[in-house]
């Protein structure tokens, strides 16, 4: 009784084949989209950042990454800037740590 069901279900016809350009389109497309509205947009932002942070000089105002305001004071070494963020209260900061030069 369930064998005869079972052969009754079958057919004779071949199974459709999916060419493979059709399966990776989607992802292709997916892939595209990323890069153009999320790759590009912040890579273009980060060039831009260490653009300003190599032209970085003495008297500029800058918020650092954990929000502190300060003015550069002086640039001892190429990573190393210190900030004064109060009259006679400087700190010595790493030069990547900027967020903004304002």
């Amino acid at each position: 009784m369930f064998i005869s069901d079972a052969m009754a279900q079958t057919t004779n016809e071949a199974p459709s084949v999916i060419g493979i350009g059709s399966m990776w389109l989607p992802v292709l497309v997916v892939f595209l989209i990323f890069f153009f509205f999320i790759i590009l947009p912040k890579n273009k932002k980060q060039n831009q950042k260490f653009e300003k942070l190599r032209t970085l000089q003495r008297g500029d105002k800058v918020i650092t990454t954990s929000g502190i305001y300060g003015k550069v004071k002086k640039m001892p070494q190429d990573q190393i800037v210190v900030l004064e963020i109060a009259k006679d209260v400087e700190i010595r900061i790493k030069k990547i740590k900027i967020a903004e030069v304002l």
